[in-house]
């Protein structure tokens, strides 16, 4: 993963802590006051259960939410189209260049 893939509002791991966090303006900013190295991230894979948080409906292999279907070819191989989703944040980046919304979540 590179910090070009990554938007505000994001959702990665911190490899080290195993600490989910949400990408925001100043998250890169300054390493020396508790900022994060690149190295240091990794994405989350994209699950069912992460489409189901994300509001998406299980309809037989593939994930509704808006008229945006997700395919499923085998468990924890997602597509739309012909592009391949892996990641948690792939899928939040995708969904906002189709809608230009931003996906919600159940997490608190």
């Amino acid at each position: 993963m590179t910090a070009n893939e990554l938007r505000i509002g994001n959702l990665i791991l911190d490899e080290d802590s195993n600490i989910m966090y949400r990408v925001d303006l100043n998250f890169f900013h300054d390493l020396s006051s508790g900022g994060f190295l690149m190295d240091d991230l990794i994405p989350i894979p994209l699950t069912e259960e992460w489409l189901v948080k994300f509001g998406f409906e299980n309809k037989t292999k593939s994930f509704v939410l808006n008229n945006i279907s997700i395919k499923q070819q085998t468990k924890g191989c997602f597509f739309y189209l012909s592009m391949m989703i892996q990641y948690v944040h792939q899928l939040q980046n995708l969904y906002f260049a189709l809608t230009g919304e931003e996906l919600k979540n159940q997490l608190r």
